[in-house]
């Protein structure tokens, strides 16, 4: 999942922050999501899920865990991990590498990842 609409262009790209249309939309994309999963299975879990660190990929992916937990249909095991790998400027074959040996640790369930 991509993050939600940040605010424009500030001195540090990494404290942008989400607007009000941004977190709106997470949550839109929790709903979404949501769906998508229990067409799947008839009781899905969302083992982890991990972001980048920069502020508008952690506050996306914490709002769509926060909306999926109350809807009660879906597991929520852990919450969220900031990893840099998934930064902009990371290397898409480390955060590759770190999110495969997460997924091993998982078991049975879903990896959500929130980045660029």
């Amino acid at each position: 999942m991509r993050h939600g609409e940040a605010v424009p262009d500030g001195e540090f790209d990494e404290a942008r922050h989400l607007t009000s249309r941004g977190r709106g939309d997470a949550k839109k994309c929790a709903l979404h999501l949501s769906e998508a999963l229990l067409r799947e299975t008839p009781r899905p879990r969302i083992a982890l899920a991990v972001s980048s660190h920069l502020v508008r990929a952690v506050q996306t992916a914490e709002l769509v865990m926060s909306a999926l937990g109350p809807l009660g249909s879906i597991e929520i095991t852990d919450w969220v991990e900031a990893d840099p790998s998934l930064a902009p400027d990371g290397s898409p074959s480390a955060a590759l590498s770190r999110l495969e040996r997460r997924f091993e640790r998982l078991g049975e369930g879903y990896l959500l990842v929130v980045c660029h």
